[in-house]
C-alpha cells in the first residue's frame, strides 16, 4: 500500500504515537492537510468489498481472478485499478517475500502481547476443560 501510494508512513507514525486519537493534536493540525476521517462507521461496506474480491479471486470471472491493485474512493464510492508496474525505490516491495523476517512497521503492541500472555498463562484446569468441552463438541456434531 505504501508503494501505490494508499498509504503514508508518516500516518502511521502517528498513530503509533497515539496522536491520531488525541483531540488537541487533532485540533492543532492545519486545515489544508486534513488528516482522514473516521472510517470505522463505514466498516460494513470495506467487508463487502473485502468479499467481493474474496469471490473474485475464487471464481476469477471472465478468467481474471486477480484484478491486481485496487483503490476503493470513499468519497465518490469509486473503484479503480491502480497502474502499478513496481518502482525500483519502493523498499516495501522488495523484501515482500522475506515474510515475517521483514521489518516491522508498527512495532511492538503493548496490549496485544499483555493478552497472549495472560492466555498462555491460563491455569492448567481451565485448559482441560476448554479441551473436553472441544472433544464433546465434535462428538455431538459426529452424530448430527
Amino acid at each position: 500500500m505504501v508503494c501505490t501510494r494508499q498509504l503514508d508512513m508518516g500516518q502511521v507514525a502517528l498513530d503509533v504515537q497515539g496522536l491520531l486519537d488525541d483531540p488537541s493534536y487533532i485540533a492543532g493540525t492545519p486545515d489544508q492537510n486534513p488528516l482522514g476521517q473516521n472510517v470505522a462507521p463505514l466498516s460494513i461496506s470495506v467487508t463487502a468489498a473485502l468479499l467481493a474480491q474474496c469471490v473474485s479471486f475464487s471464481v476469477a470471472p471472465g478468467g481474471v481472478g486477480d484484478p491486481g491493485p485496487l483503490q476503493y474512493v470513499l468519497s465518490t464510492h469509486d473503484l479503480h485499478h491502480l497502474d502499478h508496474s513496481g518502482r525500483a525505490g519502493c523498499l516495501y516491495e522488495v523484501v515482500e517475500p522475506e515474510g515475517d523476517l521483514r521489518q516491522a512497521l508498527t512495532g511492538v503492541h503493548v496490549a496485544a502481547e499483555s493478552a497472549r500472555a495472560m492466555a498462555a498463562a491460563m491455569p492448567w484446569r481451565i485448559k482441560v476443560r476448554r479441551k473436553l468441552d472441544d472433544l464433546l463438541m465434535q462428538m455431538i456434531q459426529g452424530r448430527g
